[in-house]
C-alpha cells in the first residue's frame, strides 16, 4: 500500500508530429496505470496535481466525500471549483493494452462531459484483465477551461504495456 502526490513523476512526454504522447514507468502495474492518469491530466492542464492511492486502507474507504471536500483545494487545482462528484470506473479486458486504453479513454471520457479532472483516483484493483477505480472529480472553471490542452482521444497508434526486467513500461500517444 502507497499513498502518493504525484505530478508527472515517473512519466515523460513523447515526440510525436500533430499529438502528444507520454512514456510511462513504473515498478508496478497499478503505479503505471496511476502514472499514465496523472501524466494525461498534466497534458490537459498544466500543473494538475492528483492525488492517487492503490490499495484503499479501510479507515480512507469510509471517509466520505463530504469530508474530503472540507480539505484546502492545493494551489495547483486554483480556478477549479471545490464540489466533488465520484464515479466508479470497472473496465474488464483481454489484455494489458486494451485494459490501458480502456482506463484512459473512461477518463477522457467523464473529464469532457463533466468538464473536470479528477482530484483524487483510488485504485481498488488493478490486474491483467481488470480494473476498479474510484475518482473523484473537480469542475474546471470557464478560465481553466479556455486554457487547457484538448485531448480528443487515446489513440491505438504505438500503443504499448510491457514489463522487461521489473520495470513496467508504457506508450502512449493522444489525438489533440
Amino acid at each position: 500500500m502507497y499513498i502518493a502526490l504525484v505530478m508527472r513523476y515517473g512519466t515523460e512526454e513523447l515526440d510525436h508530429t500533430a499529438d502528444a504522447g507520454l512514456r510511462i514507468r513504473s515498478m508496478d502495474l497499478p503505479g503505471l496505470f496511476l502514472k499514465a492518469a496523472t501524466g494525461m491530466f498534466s497534458l490537459i492542464h498544466e500543473g494538475s496535481v492528483i492525488a492517487v492511492e492503490n490499495a484503499v486502507p479501510p479507515a480512507e474507504a469510509d471517509r466520505s466525500i463530504e469530508q474530503r471536500s472540507q480539505q484546502s483545494v492545493p494551489e495547483s487545482h486554483v480556478g477549479l471549483e471545490a464540489d466533488l462528484e465520484a464515479t466508479i470506473i470497472a473496465i474488464d479486458a483481454t489484455g494489458l493494452d486494451q485494459l490501458f486504453h480502456g482506463w484512459l479513454t473512461e477518463l477522457l471520457f467523464h473529464h469532457s462531459i463533466r468538464h473536470s479532472i479528477p482530484r483524487h483516483i483510488i485504485l481498488e484493483k488493478c490486474d491483467a484483465g481488470q480494473l476498479r477505480a474510484k475518482v473523484e472529480w473537480v469542475r474546471m472553471n470557464e478560465s481553466i477551461i479556455s486554457e487547457a490542452t484538448e485531448i480528443k482521444a487515446v489513440t491505438w497508434h504505438g500503443l504499448l504495456v510491457e514489463k522487461q526486467d521489473s520495470i513496467w513500461t508504457a506508450e502512449v500517444i493522444f489525438d489533440t
